[in-house]
């Protein structure tokens, strides 16, 4: 198994909500050129920072992506209505 040089990555995190008011102008200082942002939960929750963060974090240059995140518990139909 060849191993991956740890240069050829993108440093990159995963927001949401629990993570209050981010200061993205700090976040792109310290070298994060992505950030997966979580946009819905189950089938009814959508997340209040998601346009903040999305908006926020493209604005200084960093590229995004949002997520939907669900547990075994919610409806498999409520899941991928949201998606």
């Amino acid at each position: 198994m060849k191993l991956l040089d740890q240069d050829n990555y993108e440093k990159g995190i995963d927001v949401s909500k629990w993570q209050g008011n981010i200061e993205w102008n700090e976040v792109i200082k310290d070298g994060v050129k992505h950030a997966f942002i979580k946009m819905t939960e189950g089938g009814t929750d959508t997340d209040p920072q998601f346009v903040i963060n999305w908006n926020a974090a493209k604005k200084v240059g960093i590229k995004v992506g949002a997520y939907h995140y669900f547990r075994d518990a919610s409806s498999t139909l409520e899941n991928r209505q949201r998606i």
